[in-house]
């Protein structure tokens, strides 16, 4: 089951990256809900909402979540940080300090009140916290067998990098509601990955 998830969410990415190219010609459609100095009617704005997203080498039961603060810088550029857990067997209490690109290609406004966007995005940052570990076996190669987890019940500091970039999905209710859905594929000090995350913001 967690292959077929995992087959349809890179399939769902390479079809949002083919919606770029198609759409392509739409990059300057006008938009009243941006701000004076931008046209993309979600950079340029605060943000503070919950989130969730899948670490790098995930499995679909192994997320993270939590709340951040976006503040943006210049039009395209996004300062980010928050605290988040992650449970599934590793109990993670961290914290996140990035810096977020984004360019949207396609927008199109309903209303006043709703509007959706198709848009690039890249992150580069810092990820932090202490973990513990509640696996009492890990699983040994060589023998094919579980081995008791030396580590079970301990606790340690994880200092990470993390570079991600991918395509996204957005939706704006009311003008301060933002629910992003973004794909693509991230590199850390621990692996390489397909990942992906949502979350509900409110934007001013």
């Amino acid at each position: 089951m967690k292959k077929i998830l995992k087959k349809l969410c890179v399939l769902f990415l390479f079809s949002m990256l083919f919606s770029a190219a198609l759409f392509a010609q739409n990059m300057e459609v006008k938009n009243e809900l941006a701000p004076k100095d931008t046209d993309n009617f979600i950079s340029g704005r605060n943000a503070i909402g919950a989130f969730l997203f899948t670490p790098v080498e995930f499995e679909f039961d192994d997320f993270f979540y939590g709340i951040s603060y976006q503040r943006w810088i210049v039009p395209e550029f996004a300062l980010e940080f928050g605290g988040m857990v992650v449970g599934s067997g590793v109990n993670e209490i961290s914290y996140n300090f990035v810096l977020e690109g984004d360019w949207a290609f396609f927008e199109h406004i309903s209303n006043e009140n709703f509007a959706t966007r198709l848009f690039l995005w890249g992150l580069f940052g810092h990820y932090g916290g202490v973990y513990t570990d509640y696996n009492s076996t890990l699983w040994d190669i060589d023998t094919q067998s579980s081995v008791p987890n030396p580590n079970y019940g301990k606790s340690a500091y994880s200092f990470n990098i993390r570079g991600s970039l991918g395509v996204g999905f957005e939706m704006l209710i009311a003008q301060h509601i933002s629910i992003p859905l973004k794909f693509g594929f991230s590199a850390s000090f621990t692996g390489f990955g397909f990942t992906f995350g949502t979350a509900i913001k409110y934007l001013w």
